[in-house]
């Protein structure tokens, strides 16, 4: 029990140690964005739900990183803690935040499946918001990027 608490331990400081280490604006090479993004996704199997969490979380703020990118086995992992309505409500929501802040497709066509397929009236309600706000900035991208094609011309 003990070592099982050290190990949880150490696994939750490497996240946050990495974590912090990534805000300090230093530019960290491609291979170091893979490595990270790949424990991200190894550690969304972890058995200790702490750590699942504190993955999400971490997923969630590093989305916004334009070098950040999830594995698919890491999306496969979201979509199959939302999908599982075993799950906590509060862990599923905060996966479907993370595939939203992502942005992946596949993440993306999932959330407008289970739309139609949840029985939790809660996150079959976030999931129509992340579709509709998902939508949404897909639209303004399209715009944005036919008005400097017309500006180019």
């Amino acid at each position: 029990m003990k070592t099982t608490l050290i190990v949880i331990g150490l696994i939750a400081l490497s996240l946050v140690g990495s974590g912090s280490a990534m805000v300090q604006n230093k530019v960290y090479s491609p291979e170091t964005w893979k490595l990270f993004c790949t424990q991200l996704a190894a550690n969304l199997e972890h058995s200790n739900p702490g750590v699942r969490v504190s993955t999400m979380q971490h997923i969630v703020h590093y989305s916004m990183f334009p070098e950040f990118n999830l594995c698919d086995k890491g999306v496969k992992k979201l979509i199959a803690i939302v999908g599982n309505s075993k799950e906590s409500p509060k862990v599923r929501t905060l996966a479907l935040s993370a595939l939203y802040n992502i942005g992946s497709a596949r993440g993306m066509e999932f959330i407008e499946k289970q739309i139609a397929l949840e029985k939790d009236p809660r996150i079959q309600h976030m999931c129509s918001v992340a579709l509709y706000k998902y939508r949404q900035e897909r639209e303004k991208l399209e715009l944005g990027e036919t008005l400097i094609a017309d500006l180019q011309k």
